[in-house]
């Protein structure tokens, strides 16, 4: 126990007191130390009191596979993730994705400029059952790679379904002879006429 550091957890002072307990234990039981050793440093840098608390009743294992299938997730998503070149929206990411009928969803916070751009401009619309905006396509792809083009123009970070997109891109962003935005306002995609704000999202 004395070798290892353990970051001071946080929350009430009952619930740190207990919280260390549980990890105390967990230490201790940790069977293979020396083989697992990442996986426990990385386990150990929970410095919420609830966190131990709220899984003290989980296998060992079943905590070591939800730190690796975060890890994998996390590597995915930031593979997957496009920054724009100017001053961000949010902190957060737009995540396209592709329904069981090649439509795109796109899901995101509840943000006004990101609802004035994706219902006016681009014509998608608020699937209240998944709390997505959907758009039917023909080709999910080009739809795919435009909308992101267009989020990225406006500031919005965005992870992409396909990695054909994903690459497509990347390459506009990279291009020396003409720069992304200025490939982005090439793009021709048709205005909605203007509706009325609704009670949407």
């Amino acid at each position: 126990m004395t070798e290892i550091n353990l970051p001071e957890l946080k929350g009430s002072e009952k619930q740190i007191k207990w919280a260390e307990s549980i990890r105390e234990k967990i230490i201790t039981t940790f069977n293979d130390y020396s083989k697992n050793k990442d996986i426990l440093n990385k386990l150990l840098k929970k410095t919420e009191a609830k966190f131990w608390i709220e899984t003290r009743d989980f296998p060992l294992d079943t905590l070591i596979e939800k730190i690796v299938k975060k890890e994998k997730k996390e590597k995915e998503q930031k593979e997957k993730t496009i920054y724009p070149n100017i001053k961000l929206i949010s902190a957060n990411v737009v995540r396209i994705e592709k329904d069981d009928d090649e439509n795109i969803k796109l899901f995101f916070e509840k943000n006004e400029t990101f609802r004035k751009l994706v219902k006016y401009d681009l014509g998608y619309t608020w699937n209240y059952d998944d709390y997505s905006w959907d758009k039917k396509t023909y080709n999910f792809i080009k739809e795919e790679i435009e909308v992101a083009c267009r989020l990225l123009k406006k500031g919005f970070k965005v992870s992409l379904y396909n990695k054909l997109s994903i690459e497509k891109v990347k390459k506009e962003i990279n291009n020396i002879e003409e720069t992304f935005v200025e490939k982005c306002n090439k793009i021709e995609i048709p205005l909605n006429p203007a509706l009325e704000l609704d009670d949407e999202y």
